[in-house]
């Protein structure tokens, strides 16, 4: 059995038992979420290391979270995931990505306008 977390020495079969849930339920979440992201490649071993790259991701989560249940109004869907809300952005940013120099180009500006604009 993989190790999950420290246990106490001298703890009954419950208390480990429930240690290593509460563990194993952790674990779940942080590969979840590092799928979502495609963070597959990092591995942490150092509490401040968690701290460092947890907390933004954790922000970043709860952002999906609350664009999901907007989605899900929006739309009158139920059950949408947090990698849909995610899709849906990434496409909301690649549009805006295209249709702002579309914009700026059919109000008149030049391509050396908009790289002074961009490079400033």
């Amino acid at each position: 059995m993989r190790e999950l977390g420290p246990t106490p020495v001298d703890a009954d079969a419950q208390t480990v038992f429930d240690i290593l849930a509460v563990c194993r339920e952790i674990e779940v979440l942080f590969e979840d979420i590092k799928d979502l992201l495609g963070a597959d490649h990092y591995q942490l071993m150092r509490a401040a290391a968690i701290v460092r790259f947890w907390t933004p991701v954790f922000c970043l989560a709860y952002l999906l979270d609350e664009h999901r249940a907007h989605l899900e109004e929006q739309r009158g869907e139920e059950h949408l995931s947090l990698g849909d809300a995610r899709r849906d952005l990434q496409s909301e940013h690649q549009r805006n990505l295209l249709v702002w120099p579309e914009k700026q180009f059919r109000s008149g500006a030049t391509a050396d306008q908009l790289y002074a604009r961009l490079s400033a």
